[in-house]
């Protein structure tokens, strides 16, 4: 009697034991071949629906990582507008607190007040159009290029 011809029905047959089930009767045989083949489709879909879970939770990290750098960038963009509307020194945008435009543009103003009085420079112009301004070096004297040196070497790199 070979189990993999199907020739044998004995062999294809799992026996149901005589116990009988709550109603009274004895169970009836299950068709071994049907039983592998539904345990097989019950794996298979188990296997499906983990790969699924898994692959939500990859996305559903993906998109809270991706929110996450969405908002950060949209809040350094906004320090970088309200400082170059004010005419803080961008470099110092980030440096501004707040949570909405109006916080941030008074929190650069107190920035720019307190760089005016400690008797820093006074902060470039803002920006026109996100173009700075070209720096003439020959109307500089050596003391004023060195001061200025952080602002030339900016405006070099972004050539």
């Amino acid at each position: 009697m070979d189990k993999s011809d199907g020739t044998s029905q004995a062999s294809e047959t799992l026996q149901a034991s005589e116990t009988p089930q709550a109603s009274g009767a004895p169970q009836q045989a299950v068709p071994y071949e049907r039983f592998q083949r539904v345990v097989s489709e019950r794996n298979d879909l188990k296997r499906s629906l983990d790969d699924a879970l898994a692959k939500l939770k990859e996305l559903s990290e993906q998109s809270a990582r991706l929110e996450r750098e969405r908002a950060e960038a949209q809040g350094a963009r906004l320090r970088y507008d309200v400082a170059a509307s004010v005419g803080l020194p961008l470099p110092l945008a980030l440096r501004l607190v707040g949570d909405d435009e109006k916080s941030l543009r008074e929190d650069a103003e107190r920035l720019l007040a307190l760089l005016r009085q400690a008797g820093a420079q006074s902060a470039p112009a803002p920006l026109s159009g996100g173009v700075p301004a070209k720096l003439d070096l020959s109307a500089m004297t050596p003391e004023e290029i060195r001061a200025r040196s952080r602002e030339i070497w900016t405006s070099v790199a972004r050539r």
